[in-house]
């Protein structure tokens, strides 16, 4: 990604602790759904030819719902737990109503599942964490850029010896699977173990299973935030050698509906609705 991007870095206190399950994959299925912001005024609907001509936009404007596809139990991503929703999941809720419509989040059961449930119609857009990358550019099409992230290796607190991936040639490295964390792994000449959910990852790492995490900052950080009981640490003398940034994921050619999530997204960033979503959620994360 590109680092020449001025960026501004969003510190704050820590939120109320919760267990660290809440940071893992969820058992519900593709097709549950459940809204997650207050229900607003919703557009004019457009006759049945002007829904045609705008595609996706047209459908959600007539409906006055976006669908938006998350992993449950991501946090602090996204989560159904409507006391703490996560990050993207309240910013699906804004940019919605900043459209003038209202968020459903549609709930789906794996990381890797969330780009074939969009492009399978089941939600129109991917509002969850998802980085920009040239190879995601080959299936769907993404907003401008929402907030950016480093990554970070995770080891058990007695571990020394391990401050750069390549320490780990000929050691066990895990990574969530779906996650761009693998193509970096492997592009480093590494083969890292794959796991379908972010806790699993993290608890194999805490009980010896296996040597390190690779994660992004905000999921690390979150995770030995929220349970202080983990007997884990993040490797201060690793730096990711880029940030990464988010972006909303639509299926291609829907020109309409990315304007209009453009539109939303400049808005909540302007009026210092998205800053106040990131600093709830008290992780490091870059703001374009």
């Amino acid at each position: 990604m590109n680092r020449s991007l001025p960026l501004r870095l969003v510190v704050v206190a820590a939120v109320s602790a919760m267990g660290l399950s809440a940071c893992g994959g969820s058992s519900g299925s593709s097709s549950d759904t459940q809204s997650t912001s207050a229900a607003v005024p919703s557009a004019a609907a457009p006759s049945s030819a002007a829904a045609i001509d705008q595609g996706v936009w047209g459908a959600v404007q007539s409906s006055g719902v976006l669908r938006s596809c998350a992993v449950d139990g991501l946090l602090p991503y996204s989560s159904s737990d409507p006391k703490q929703p996560g990050l993207e999941v309240e910013l699906a809720g804004a940019l919605a109503k900043a459209m003038g419509v209202t968020n459903e989040t549609v709930w789906v059961g794996t990381w890797d599942g969330l780009i074939p449930s969009l492009t399978s119609g089941q939600c129109d857009a991917i509002i969850d964490g998802l980085f920009i990358t040239d190879e995601r550019k080959k299936v769907v099409d993404f907003s401008d850029p929402t907030w950016g992230s480093g990554e970070v290796l995770m080891v058990r607190k007695d571990v020394d010896g391990i401050s750069s991936l390549a320490d780990l040639k000929d050691k066990c490295v895990g990574a969530l699977q779906g996650s761009v964390t693998v193509d970096h792994l492997k592009a480093a000449g590494l083969e890292p173990r794959i796991y379908p959910s972010q806790n699993e990852l993290i608890l194999d790492v805490g009980n010896g299973g296996c040597d390190a995490a690779y994660l992004e900052s905000p999921s690390a950080g979150w995770a030995l935030q929220q349970d202080a009981t983990l007997d884990l640490k993040i490797v201060d003398s690793y730096k990711s050698d880029e940030i990464f940034f988010e972006g909303i994921a639509v299926d291609k050619n829907q020109p309409v509906l990315l304007e209009q999530l453009n539109s939303a997204i400049a808005s909540v960033q302007s009026d210092g609705t998205l800053a106040s979503i990131l600093e709830s959620y008290s992780i490091p994360v870059y703001l374009p």
